[in-house]
């Protein structure tokens, strides 16, 4: 099966790779000018930069552009020259949840989101782990959309995966809560509020880096492994009570409301929004 890659940053390069030890026949297509290049020239792997002529024979397109540049990709290039039947597909529901991209109707729509970064993906390939992955199917005109998802999710993975079968409303919804609420903004700020409450105090500034920036990896590590109460299970007694007895502080009432607001922002297109105007600004 042929697969049409459009980028090669982390998730584009981390699918190339993998397709392609796993028996895919891959393409990568890039701007002329794209700093990418070289870097996959590097990996061996095939690069166009002719993005007509590429998407005009094209079984299944992976559009792995950043969510923001697929929309200009999409308009200029890929409405008019995908072939009937073929397919798009996403790394992330972003553009086809807020209507970025209106997708033919005579095109498969689908969706292989890695619960992880690229070089994750990559690297649990190379180790032969087992990958979470966000599946959905948004149109099937072919007839074929989830036999090439499945085709495709096993390439990516090597066949080791533990597939969520979702939507793209909901992959999108929860991706963006879970980066703004927990993993980049909650979690970013809380542990950087924490080094510079420490160093603020008059405490070594390395100690303070280790503690609030490089002890949170070993817990992050129980709690997938175990869940919050199972990690709390597994601390000291000290360290537990703590815990249970300030955690409530930190996220109380007034922060459990400012994660309802931020939830309502994504689903109701209002972050979309604002993010445009943004970039419209910058740019």
């Amino acid at each position: 099966m042929h697969v049409t890659i459009f980028g090669y940053g982390s998730q584009g390069r981390a699918h190339a790779l993998n397709l392609s030890e796993s028996g895919w026949d891959i393409t990568v297509v890039l701007r002329p000018e794209s700093p990418s290049i070289s870097i996959a020239k590097q990996d061996g792997v095939e690069v166009i930069t002719d993005a007509i002529s590429t998407a005009c024979k094209t079984e299944i397109c992976a559009l792995l552009l950043p969510d923001l540049a697929q929309p200009e990709l999409w308009r200029e290039v890929l409405v008019t020259h995908l072939p009937t039947n073929s397919a798009i597909l996403f790394a992330h529901g972003y553009a086809i949840h807020y209507g970025l991209i209106t997708p033919r109707a005579d095109l498969d729509i689908i969706l292989a989101g890695p619960m992880c970064p690229g070089t994750e993906l990559r690297n649990r390939y190379v180790a032969r782990d087992s990958v979470p992955i966000v599946t959905a199917i948004q149109q099937d005109h072919s007839g074929h959309a989830a036999e090439r998802l499945r085709a495709y999710v096993d390439g990516i993975t090597g066949g080791r995966h533990d597939v969520i079968e979702s939507t793209f409303a909901e992959e999108t919804e929860t991706d963006l809560f879970s980066e703004q609420a927990l993993l980049c903004g909650g979690l970013g700020y809380l542990v950087q509020a924490v080094y510079e409450l420490l160093v603020e105090a008059g405490y070594n500034p390395k100690l303070a880096h280790y503690t609030a920036m490089t002890e949170p990896v070993n817990l992050a590590r129980l709690i997938a492994a175990h869940g919050v109460d199972g990690m709390l299970d597994r601390i000291s007694h000290v360290a537990r009570y703590g815990a249970r007895t300030r955690g409530p502080r930190i996220i109380d009432t007034r922060v459990r409301q400012t994660l309802r607001t931020i939830l309502a922002e994504i689903r109701s297109g209002s972050f979309q929004r604002e993010l445009a105007e943004a970039t419209k600004t910058q740019s």
